[in-house]
């Protein structure tokens, strides 16, 4: 399964300390800026990304019964979180997350053995989650339509794709393509035959009270997006104050 990413966003909020160093930064700067500066920071609160620290979901259901499904999950955008859903008769022998940023599941058996591999650890073997260029992508019209324009862009993505499918033939046996389904942005993926009729759609499982699991990560919050800007700024404003020489006790919400 290859996902680019996915549309609903869970209220799982990760985040680096490189990033926190990188936005006080952006804070102290603007700071500094006259307040009639139209690019002036007017919130604070500005220089965070909820979307970029907040986790995708993917619901994965699984309805294949005749044996054993060993996951291959890949996702090439960002953060991601797969969400597990089994149909009666499912069993998942064995789960690998690939992806470019922190990986999470919920819902799956802790029983299964699970191997999570992001971007540290690809980057580390000098690849990424790749596609083979399909016809029917844009990218692939417009470089058929005119192809002296593309000619770099086209080869540069044959290339990462070559790197990749070799890369992940030899950790797995297969080329990266087969039995593959895959898609730039999805809610919802299924793994094996549709059901026949609606009493046999497979129960949604909630992300309230799973268990979820993820690749490590520096700085966590599960919270609604007010809850996730106060525990971000609250690591922030201390390396404002310190680089203005401010007294910390005397923080505000002002951008100023």
């Amino acid at each position: 399964m290859h996902v680019g990413t996915g549309n609903m966003h869970a209220p799982i909020y990760t985040w680096s300390k490189t990033k926190i160093r990188e936005r006080a930064q952006k804070l102290a700067e603007n700071a500094q800026k006259p307040a009639d500066d139209p690019r002036k920071i007017r919130v604070d609160t500005m220089v965070l990304s909820a979307k970029d620290d907040s986790f995708p979901v993917v619901d994965v259901v699984v309805t294949e019964t005749e044996k054993p499904v060993y996951l291959i999950l890949q996702n090439e955008f960002g953060k991601i979180l797969w969400n597990i859903h089994l149909a009666p008769g499912a069993r998942i022998s064995h789960v690998v997350a690939l992806g470019v940023g922190d990986i999470a599941f919920a819902n799956l058996d802790p029983e299964v053995p699970v191997e999570m591999a992001g971007a540290r650890t690809l980057r580390s073997c000098g690849v990424q989650p790749w596609r083979k260029m399909q016809d029917h992508w844009l990218f692939a019209r417009n470089a058929k339509e005119n192809p002296s324009l593309h000619e770099e862009p086209v080869a540069k993505n044959k290339a990462a794709y070559r790197k990749y499918d070799s890369w992940f033939k030899s950790a797995f046996g297969i080329r990266s393509e087969q039995n593959l389904a895959g898609v730039e942005r999805s809610t919802h993926v299924l793994v094996g035959p549709l059901p026949e009729n609606l009493d046999d759609r497979i129960p949604f499982r909630p992300l309230g009270g799973s268990l979820v699991i993820m690749t490590p990560v520096e700085n966590i919050a599960v919270a609604g997006k007010s809850g996730y800007e106060d525990k971000a700024m609250a690591q922030i404003r201390p390396l404002v104050d310190k680089a203005l020489g401010r007294d910390s006790t005397a923080n505000s919400n002002s951008g100023s």
